[in-house]
């Protein structure tokens, strides 16, 4: 196959623009994709929903020029509804709702976000409120807290925990889509709006034609289709203590991974870190006997949002909530004392040596 013309100048600019960004990314990964070498691809790498993302794609598909735009294209929409730093989001829009008009304003939303959202409740009804969409004034606080160099005050975080939390979503409106009516909550998408458009995007590329591809959207990363000679691929999930590159591999034909953990993102205030997923139940950082978690799933949303719950949960709790058969998921967790996976998730994780 003959090389296509590459444009030197544009080339040399993006390299600058990207490269310093995707290598601090890549440091910080929570995954090493294996199959990309001996496999092959093509690939684009672009800047979105506060992450780098890369869509591999196998290399014989011919429009991939136009595939990859349309994928830029899926995610900026997702962006545009989930992303609560925003104003102009959806999310953005329904946050900025002054609390007297929330209880009586309704909004148009998208399918999308009535879609998410509803996934989003259920998750934080049957984790028992590991998960939740309403953390919004939370996590502004402690993004206050940490320009400011002191912890939040107590006041202000119980105050936030007591505030209205009950939006309503209307599926079914006269001669329209679903409206929304916030109800003096706000929103935050953050622990599920990546898996979201990752799912979207691999939906699109499968509809498309595409044989098989790795899309990564941060610590989200879904593998599809079918390589050359029927190899799986292989996953390695990071070890979160630093003592080796990982804690083992997942070989895998098909699937959207997900992990969480508080090792890498943090607030650092007064010289401490503290973790950057939140209990729902105490609008405190998780206090958890979990280094991480990574869930796996045929599913990108859900993934996004267990790996949250369960991180939040615990090991025990969560070892409960999968015999529990509530989503269809496997899971690997980390902790201070090793590694071990639900019983589904054993046939596939190589432990490393």
């Amino acid at each position: 196959m003959s090389a296509e013309p590459v444009n030197k100048k544009r080339k040399a600019i993006l390299a600058a623009v990207l490269l310093p960004v995707l290598a601090a990314v890549l440091v910080a990964s929570f995954f090493i994709i294996r199959s990309c070498r001996d496999a092959g691809y093509r690939e684009d790498i672009f800047l979105s929903m506060d992450t780098v993302i890369s869509v591999k794609i196998d290399p014989d598909f011919r429009d991939y020029e136009s595939v990859f735009a349309k994928c830029r294209e899926l995610t900026e929409k997702y962006r545009m509804i989930f992303d609560a730093d925003d104003p102009q989001s959806e999310v953005g829009r329904l946050n900025a709702l002054p609390e007297e008009e929330s209880w009586s304003t309704y909004l148009e939303c998208s399918p999308e976000f009535a879609e998410i959202y509803e996934l989003g409740r259920n998750v934080g009804w049957l984790t028992k409120r590991a998960f939740s969409l309403h953390l919004r004034r939370e996590i502004e606080l402690w993004k206050e807290a940490e320009a400011n160099g002191r912890l939040p005050d107590a006041g202000a975080i119980a105050a936030a925990l007591d505030s209205p939390n009950a939006p309503v979503l209307v599926t079914e409106w006269p001669s329209s889509g679903p409206r929304f009516c916030m109800c003096g909550s706000k929103l935050d998408f953050g622990g599920i709006a990546k898996g979201a458009a990752e799912q979207a995007v691999v939906d699109f590329l499968i509809e498309s034609g595409v044989r098989y591809g790795v899309v990564s959207f941060g610590g989200n990363v879904a593998v599809f289709g079918k390589k050359p000679g029927g190899k799986t691929f292989s996953v390695g999930i990071k070890d979160p203590t630093g003592k080796q590159s990982t804690v083992g591999t997942l070989h895998l034909t098909s699937g959207f991974v997900s992990v969480s953990g508080n090792y890498e993102r943090y607030y650092e205030i007064d010289g401490n870190r503290y973790g950057h997923i939140l209990d729902p139940r105490t609008g405190m950082p998780a206090d958890t006997d979990l280094l991480s978690v990574a869930v796996i799933s045929e599913k990108g949303a859900e993934a996004d949002a267990l790996s949250t719950s369960l991180f939040v949960m615990g090991l025990e709790r969560a070892l409960e909530f999968y015999s529990d058969g509530c989503f269809d998921f496997e899971a690997v967790f980390v902790t201070a004392d090793g590694v071990c996976c639900t019983a589904g998730a054993e046939s596939f994780f190589e432990p490393s040596e």
